[in-house]
């Protein structure tokens, strides 16, 4: 069974490359599995399925996305840094 992590203003950013989706947050809601704090920022793994306009699903999780955000598209490079924290 999937997670449920809640993420206010989320996307701040879907990053897309190569049709490859994944999302950096900067503030996290709430997270039933107790991995991130409240306040916390998030990345994803790659995109499963979006659904509802508003459900990003991970093969482990589904995070419910609140707020407007903004999507960008950045070379894989980049999107790769934030991996190496």
């Amino acid at each position: 069974m999937r997670e449920i992590l809640g993420v206010h203003d989320a996307p701040e950013s879907v990053f897309t490359f190569s049709r490859i989706r994944i999302i950096k947050a900067d503030t996290i809601i709430d997270d039933e599995a107790g991995r991130f704090p409240p306040n916390g920022w998030v990345r994803t793994s790659p995109l499963i399925r979006f659904t509802e306009n508003c459900i990003f699903e991970t093969l482990n999780t589904a995070y419910l996305l609140v707020g407007q955000g903004t999507r960008k598209t950045v070379p894989l490079a980049t999107a790769m840094a934030f991996f190496n924290d």
